[in-house]
């Protein structure tokens, strides 16, 4: 219960942080950032199946989020990479992210 805590706070904050880079680029919410339950049924078509982040597989019906580009992550670990680098972890388009705590 506690990481999904967790899981549910950095979720909020991976949200906000995009919400005010769509403000400053007038961007509808969502063409920043996009969450979705995994399922491994639509995992058969794709080839990516893990969390570039922290290289651990995604579990049936965990909360990822998706990038503009189109890569999923973990929420968290996306939390922590956007803390330290404003790029996609997995093909380094450039993110538009303030951090606010």
């Amino acid at each position: 219960m506690a990481y999904l805590n967790s899981n549910q706070r950095a979720l909020r904050k991976v949200e906000s942080k995009m919400a005010r880079t769509r403000l400053r680029r007038r961007e509808k919410p969502w063409d920043c950032v996009e969450v979705e339950v995994f399922s491994t049924t639509q995992s058969e078509d794709e080839v990516k199946v893990d969390c570039s982040i922290c290289l651990q597989s995604y579990v049936e019906r965990e909360k990822l989020v998706r990038l503009p580009c189109g890569h999923k992550f973990h929420v968290v670990c996306l939390d922590s990479w956007i803390r330290i680098r404003f790029n996609c972890p997995y093909c380094r388009r450039f993110l538009r992210v303030r951090i606010v705590d």
